[in-house]
């Protein structure tokens, strides 16, 4: 839902619960777990925490420590020995170091997680104004008992339930973060000077293998801390190395493959390596079949979310990226199974050059000359005559900046030079707006995305804007409710892809937060890519395979099923391209389009507008 329908639902709530007997015995509940715990006025002497331990995550373990304090900071350090990293929040700032070893800055919607956590060390609920936000929901029964549960909600809708015994202890919290049910159990409760704390805890999430268990070895409080624990580095990690210091690359040339996704020729440990510019990958990824081509071995198993939804992946350590005079050495990538994506392009995808890319450069991307380059951040200076956008950290670090649709408030959206589509909006704005209530005509589309291949419906929005730049009648992709991962942030209002970016000229300055947008000169007049066919296909050797129908489109009426193979269009034998051959789904409406199938029958297909 957007912001102000939270809000609304936020007071409602508050009001709901501020008179009457439930507030009452919300309050009594309260006490009697705050006694429990060690009751109100050890919580007021309550300066700092420390947590020192052991991390697990899927079959990896290693060690963790936590420092709190109540002025408002926290720093988690971890070592999983495959990846290892920090993350910090403090009052006015937060950062943390990657699996690379980058400083960068942590993306909002951590930060809020994190201090969240800090409150419940500090027992905000139960002794701060919090308390007044308390609500009393029904008795549940879990693990053969009944619970009393006390739910508090956030400003921005999400919210956390403490599952409370008769005798005022504590086993279970659940909490809904960004529209994710996340359970937590904690166990093996021990006094530290005054304050009952968990020395075990389970985090456990919709899909297993994202479990966390935490097991404390020991806590502390009231120690003194080194406030400089959580004071980002001044000399920032610099992975980026420029030829003799050179202060950028220059511009290298790249290919917008069908007009969608930008092909960048680097090298991976000195081979050389078609790479496609995804500016909103939290990390950089290599296929498993180039992994194994170059005979890296990977590490560890664990389970990422992409907009397809869970998929696993592995990790490869000191992988030395280069770009031209940039070199990024000691890296540390994800490993995916990028097959799905490949069949979907109709060309090989061995490398995502993601985020850490971004962190320590400014990457200038010049779409219209279809050319790239590289600066060193910290002696760069923008010259242009482009807008300014703020850029804000979100999710892993990737920026979002302020948009439009149509009418409605500003809200985020990603920039990402991965979607080779316009526009996507997420399921929960495109509900708590009504997007699709009305608006005609609709049909949907096959997509193919890490973590596996989804539906989305497809239409029009009548405008979209950013900064003082706006476009009319956009195709827009609208996210259908699903699992996490496809779309159903509640932090997010969608994502801005290469048709509308590749009108720009565009500086993505990470570092500094800001991005800087130069259109080109028929940037509103350029038609919008558009599939006028209803065909989404992928290649299977010699044929292209129909994987998804699109509904009231010219294939459909045609009598095309899922299945069904292509092995010539326009005469021209699948085997003899190089791709896919999208640009024959995106001709002009009224074009006829030749296409012949498996059995040699040559079936014609006239283009047309179905959504």
């Amino acid at each position: 839902m957007n912001r102000r329908t939270k809000l609304l639902v936020c007071a409602l709530s508050l009001t709901a619960a501020a008179a009457g007997k439930p507030q009452v015995e919300a309050q009594k509940i309260l006490d009697r777990h705050l006694a429990w715990r060690g009751g109100r006025e050890a919580f007021a002497q309550l300066q700092s925490v420390e947590h020192h331990g052991t991390i697990s995550l899927a079959t990896f373990q290693g060690p963790c420590d936590i420092w709190e304090t109540r002025k408002g900071s926290r720093r988690i350090d971890f070592d999983l020995k495959i990846v290892a990293g920090s993350q910090v929040v403090n009052p006015a700032d937060s950062w943390e170091i990657n699996a690379s070893g980058q400083v960068d800055d942590l993306g909002a919607g951590d930060a809020i997680e994190a201090r969240r956590e800090r409150e419940l060390t500090f027992g905000v609920h139960l002794v701060g104004p919090w308390r007044n936000r308390a609500r009393l929901l029904s008795p549940e029964d879990r693990d053969g008992l009944t619970w009393d549960v006390i739910r508090f909600t956030y400003d921005d809708g999400d919210r956390i339930d403490f599952l409370i015994a008769g005798d005022g202890s504590l086993t279970w919290i659940r909490s809904l973060t960004d529209a994710e049910i996340i359970w937590r159990k904690y166990e093996d409760w021990r006094m530290v000077e005054g304050i009952r704390y968990s020395f075990h805890e389970n985090e456990l999430h919709h899909n297993p293998r994202q479990n966390v268990e935490l097991s404390w070895d020991s806590i502390k409080v009231n120690r003194e801390m080194d406030v400089m624990r959580f004071v980002r580095p001044t000399h920032r990690i610099r992975k980026a190395r420029f030829v003799n210091h050179a202060s950028s690359t220059g511009w290298m040339d790249f290919d917008l493959h069908e007009e969608s996704h930008i092909y960048l020729e680097g090298k991976i440990n000195g081979h050389a390596t078609p790479m496609v510019v995804d500016s909103a990958a939290g990390a950089s990824a290599m296929s498993m079949a180039y992994a194994k081509q170059l005979g890296l071995q990977s590490e560890g198993k664990f389970v990422g979310s992409g907009f397809g939804g869970d998929q696993e992946i592995s990790l490869i350590s000191d992988v030395t990226i280069q770009l031209g005079t940039l070199t990024f050495p000691g890296m540390r990538v994800a490993v995916v199974d990028l097959s799905a994506i490949e069949r979907r392009f109709g060309r090989e995808l061995p490398f995502i050059l993601g985020k850490d890319a971004f962190v320590e450069t400014v990457v200038d991307i010049d779409y219209p000359r279809r050319r790239i380059a590289f600066h060193d951040a910290s002696r760069y200076s923008y010259k242009g005559p482009g807008r300014r956008l703020a850029a804000f950290a979100e999710g892993d670090g990737v920026r979002m900046v302020k948009a439009t649709v149509e009418d409605l408030p500003p809200a985020q959206f990603t920039l990402d030079t991965g979607n080779g589509s316009s526009l996507l909006l997420y399921a929960r704005y495109v509900e708590a707006n009504q997007l699709l209530a009305g608006r005609t005509p609709l049909s949907d589309r096959r997509n193919t995305a890490i973590g596996g291949s989804y539906i989305v419906t497809v239409g029009t929005v009548r405008s979209f804007s950013f900064s003082d730049l706006a476009l009319s009648n956009v195709p827009t992709s609208f996210f259908r409710t699903g699992p996490a991962g496809s779309g159903t942030t509640d932090r997010l209002a969608g994502n801005i892809g290469n048709d509308i970016l590749s009108r720009f000229h565009i500086v993505f300055d990470y570092p500094h937060d800001r991005i800087f947008i130069e259109p080109e000169s028929d940037w509103r007049a350029r038609p919008f890519r558009k599939d006028r066919t209803g065909l989404f296909v992928e290649r299977h050797g010699n044929h292209l395979e129909v994987m998804h129908v699109a509904v009231g489109s010219p294939a459909a009426r045609s009598g095309w099923k899922i299945g069904d193979l292509i092995s010539k269009i326009n005469g021209v034998s699948v085997s003899g391209q190089d791709s896919t051959g999208q640009a024959w789904r995106v001709g002009a409406a009224g074009t006829t389009v030749v296409l012949t199938d498996s059995s040699g029958n040559s079936r014609s297909l006239v283009l047309a507008d179905y959504y």
